[in-house]
């Protein structure tokens, strides 16, 4: 498996990501993959593209409701520690 930096002349082909999953498409002339050079692709064969591209795709939606999640339960236990500190606050007064 030989790795492509971004920003580099190839040969025509559907090339991944590593980073970010995304797939960059090159036309049969060949041409140049975007990104600095710090960026990595794989070259993907067309067939694998088939079960690769759903994969990443279920991935993807499988992690939106997770995000959601975190941030519903992030939202409830500072809501609950701020809650706290207030009764705290009353019942013991400063001074």
């Amino acid at each position: 498996m030989k790795i492509f930096n971004g920003n580099c002349s190839v040969q025509g082909g559907y090339y991944l990501s590593i980073g970010s999953l995304s797939i960059e498409a090159i036309s049969a002339g060949g041409g140049t993959l975007p990104g600095p050079r710090c960026v990595e692709y794989v070259a993907v064969p067309f067939p694998a593209l088939y079960l690769l591209a759903p994969a990443i795709g279920l991935a993807f939606l499988a992690s939106i409701p997770a995000v959601g999640f975190a941030y519903l339960a992030r939202a409830w236990f500072s809501h609950r520690s701020l809650g706290r500190a207030a009764t705290a606050a009353a019942t013991h007064p400063a001074g």
